[in-house]
């Protein structure tokens, strides 16, 4: 059996500190995925989606694709990886070409989320640092984020705002950085969980797994610099120590908007508590980052009994039985 594994090609035009950790992550996450596969005793081959993926994709004529390409075509509002293998018949792991989209974008993301009474922290999309209008029902502190990339790009401690001054100051600085608009949301003060789920119709769910603010910091959140530079500073808990009616609630939220935003296969919901220890979905991973020994989604699976190639083995045969 010959699988493809298609992920999009790595944005290079990002600041250095930013460029080098972000790339070895992609890359290590792709290698991961790729040597999981051999181990299964599968043929695989690693393409990037660039304009001639069709032919290097015909001609290797794969069985199935594992994808990870979630990459625009030409503005469409469609992913030209999905859309391509869809044209082609070829089966694939992930969401749909529309779904894709939907997911990477944050503000059309939470845009769906709202529309289908889908608890979300209110936000407003922000293009212009100059016309920031802050909604009645909004108040500070504020959050400021890119509305795509994954790994918390272009979270630092500085996106956290107090005043309407350093809303302005960090929404130009993020627009100017990383050429796209930014969201301004509430910010949620309770604590922070990430639900992994594995399936359709309905997903399975893999304990949760909570971020602990070990710093005891009151407004504390996970950034790309504690990410990706200073993992040894980022503690985790799995399964977390939440009551029945909290893993209740959660588990009923990430399996609504799994299925509101289209997911398929495998993704990971991040949610956050408010004062009231009520959860919120903060983003929708339909690619969750996969390395074993590193990744949260993998943390997830180990603790319910699946080794890293076991969990791609189980990704693939959830995908095939779609087809």
């Amino acid at each position: 059996m010959k699988i493809a594994l298609i992920t999009d090609p790595i944005k290079l035009d990002y600041p250095d500190p930013i460029k080098a950790p972000y790339k070895n992550t992609l890359d290590s996450v792709a290698d991961s995925i790729a040597n999981a596969i051999e181990e299964l005793g599968y043929a695989c081959k690693h393409f990037k989606a660039n304009s001639d993926l069709g032919d290097k994709v015909t001609k290797y004529h794969p069985d199935f694709v594992f994808n990870r390409s979630n990459l625009d075509h030409q503005n469409k509002g469609i992913a030209f990886t999905p859309d391509l293998l869809d044209r082609l018949g070829i089966s694939y792991t992930g969401p749909n070409a529309k779904n894709c989209i939907i997911a990477f974008d944050k503000c059309l993301t939470k845009t769906l989320l709202k529309s289908l009474d889908i608890p979300t922290p209110e936000f407003i999309l922000v293009a212009d640092p100059k016309a920031i209008k802050i909604t009645e029902n909004m108040t500070f502190p504020l959050f400021v984020k890119p509305i795509t990339g994954g790994c918390s790009l272009g979270i630092e401690d500085e996106n956290i705002v107090f005043t309407q001054e350093s809303c302005e100051a960090v929404c130009k600085n993020l627009i100017n950085t990383f050429d796209q608009p930014v969201i301004v949301e509430e910010f949620l003060n309770g604590r922070e969980f990430t639900v992994g789920l594995l399936g359709n119709a309905p997903p399975r769910t893999l304990p949760i797994l909570e971020f602990i603010n070990h710093a005891k910091n009151a407004y504390y959140f996970r950034s790309f610099t504690s990410k990706m530079i200073m993992d040894a500073y980022e503690k985790e808990a799995c399964p977390a120590a939440v009551s029945k009616k909290e893993e209740n609630e959660m588990i009923d939220l990430a399996v609504k908007a799994y299925s509101a935003l289209g997911c398929r296969d495998y993704a990971r919901i991040d949610l956050r508590f408010n004062e009231d220890k009520e959860p919120f979905v903060l983003e929708v991973n339909a690619f969750p980052s996969l390395m074993p020994g590193e990744s949260s989604f993998t943390h997830m699976a180990e603790e319910s009994g699946l080794s890293f190639p076991e969990l791609i083995r189980e990704i693939l045969v959830i995908a095939s039985k779609r087809y």
